[in-house]
């Protein structure tokens, strides 16, 4: 009797038209930019970080991203979209989103056309980002993308991301006084007294509220105004009067993020732009009252709820930037980038490492697309310095490289003492993308070349230390500690061809900086340093 094979059923394979891929993942892994396991009715990433784990209703995925952003059909799709009136109740988590159907159940804050130009999800739908894997980076993005004429779309891209994590984490709300999730979100948090004020903070948070986008004003779509005129808008014409709390809040921030600037552009400049900016000073406000909140014992006046009262003016200064988002002037204004900066550090306080992350990188779009770097000058570099620091915490954090791919120009002896300062923490930013290449056996010798070229920079920068760095002041002593802590990792990173007694030397000078790291921590007492001077402990130790 002859054999009898298996049947096997032949394989059907899908046509390439219609494409093989059927599954999408949930909606809250695909925003997160993560790999899902498609298990119902909650995947496994959602259940591991406690999100709500939603599927789309639809099958029909969206259109691909264009190869490229063609600015010109945007701006007419401005034209033709932005067509909604806009009122104090706008500011409601609406529902879904129909024409994106991988986002249409999940939250968005108010991201309709009336209230950004153009619209936020279609705009997140011509970027890459919206269907990029978890690996991949904004750094990878064509110039086409990030070139000095698509600045405003960096800016709503950036926005984009910070309001649909606000709109998911909104139950949060609940905490605050005066705030409902999922309803009215209330931004007065000292009482409707506030709102009738013309002058107050709570008033000219709302001040946009009732701009009418059909009118002449509205963000250049309509109106042939130039940004002067738009800016007279945006901007409070009057000086922002604050209330006691919030005059000690105010100056309890002014020293917090000029560690290395002598210009001292927060302490001034970004100061005297929030008395006419409401966005930026509720920014301002959220920032102290977390730094305080992580820190009472600097609270002289003992204030009650500083946690939720940090929520509530983050979550005005959403409120006010949704409104601004509106007018172009306002989406390269140096108003924008100073509070997507101070927004980045209330974040990074509040331990919020996931949406953090993204954000950060939001910013590093916004920068990149007005070509800012550490060289141009003014509150460019004072941002753009401020950033990095950010970024470097981030990326140890994260163990992946820095995002900032800028060369310095300069060379060292003609460097002042506070940019000589500045360096180092460009050299730390260097030595931690270099900690986080991955060493096989193949690219040995390239590490080792690299680590050698590493070591090089920091020997170069310790040798040009001037008269300034001897008593050490405040900055500097902070830049000697992250030089300190450059070295430690790239000690410690580096491959080791030399045996024992090479890897006995590397330990020794592994303890040496180690010492000096501490020491210098144990001289700094004053509260501004005292966060970087913990992150440089704990990178070097």
């Amino acid at each position: 009797m002859p054999p009898t094979t298996s049947y096997r059923r032949p394989r059907i394979r899908k046509s390439r038209g219609r494409g093989l891929r059927t599954k999408n993942g949930c909606i809250t892994c695909r925003k997160r930019h993560l790999k899902c396991d498609e298990v119902k009715p909650i995947c496994g990433p959602c259940a591991k970080k406690d999100k709500t784990c939603e599927y789309p209703t639809s099958g029909r995925r969206s259109p691909p991203p264009d190869r490229a952003i063609d600015v010109g059909p945007v701006s007419a799709q401005e034209a033709t979209q932005g067509q909604t009136n806009d009122s104090p109740s706008d500011v409601a988590i609406p529902g879904p989103v129909p024409y994106e159907p991988h986002d249409s159940t999940g939250l968005s804050w108010n991201c309709s056309d009336a209230d950004v130009n153009p619209p936020l999800p279609a705009v997140l739908d011509h970027l890459p980002a919206s269907d990029l894997t978890v690996s991949q980076s904004p750094i990878a993005f064509p110039h086409a993308y990030l070139s000095p004429s698509n600045a405003s779309f960096a800016a709503v891209r950036w926005f984009g991301l910070l309001a649909s994590d606000a709109a998911r984490d909104s139950p949060l709300l609940s905490t605050a006084p005066n705030s409902h999730a999922n309803q009215d979100i209330s931004i007065d948090h000292y009482g409707a007294e506030g709102l009738k004020q013309p002058r107050s903070l709570q008033y000219a948070t709302q001040v946009l509220d009732n701009i009418d986008i059909d009118g002449g004003p509205d963000a250049g779509v309509n109106a042939g105004g130039s940004p002067l005129e738009e800016a007279l808008i945006w901007q409070s014409q009057e000086s922002i009067e604050l209330l006691p709390t919030e005059q000690a809040l105010f100056e309890h921030f002014v020293n917090q993020l000029d560690l290395f600037d002598p210009t001292s552009q927060f302490s001034t400049f970004v100061a005297h732009l929030a008395i006419h900016n409401a966005g930026l000073m509720n920014a301002i406000l959220a920032l102290a009252f977390r730094h305080l909140a992580l820190n009472p014992r600097l609270d002289n006046q003992e204030m009650p709820n500083k946690g939720e009262a940090a929520l509530q003016y983050y979550y005005q200064t959403l409120h006010y930037v949704q409104r601004a988002m509106r007018f172009s002037s306002y989406k390269t204004s140096l108003e924008l980038l100073a509070t997507a900066l101070i927004i980045s550090a209330y974040e990074m306080l509040d331990n919020s490492t996931n949406d953090w992350e993204r954000h950060l990188e939001g910013v590093f779009l916004i920068q990149r697309s007005q070509t800012i770097h550490g060289e141009s000058g003014g509150l460019h570099s004072a941002v753009w310095w401020a950033w990095l620091c950010q970024d470097i915490w981030a990326a140890f954090r994260e163990k992946r490289k820095t995002l900032t791919f800028w060369v310095p120009s300069k060379p060292l002896p003609a460097l002042l003492p506070h940019e000589l300062a500045m360096r180092a923490i460009y050299i730390t930013a260097k030595v931690i993308s270099y900690c986080a290449d991955s060493t096989t056996e193949e690219e040995m010798q390239r590490k080792v070349e690299e680590a050698s070229r590493l070591r090089a920079m920091l020997d170069d920068w310790r040798q040009h230390l001037t008269v300034e760095f001897s008593p050490l002041p405040l900055g500097l002593a902070l830049a000697v500690q992250f030089f300190n802590a450059s070295y430690t990792l790239l000690l410690a990173h580096e491959p080791s061809l030399g045996g024992l007694d090479q890897y006995l030397k590397r330990q020794s000078a592994i303890k040496r900086h180690v010492g000096e790291i501490c020491g210098i921590a144990m001289m700094l007492k004053d509260s501004a340093s005292s966060l970087m001077s913990s992150q440089a402990l704990f990178i070097g130790t």
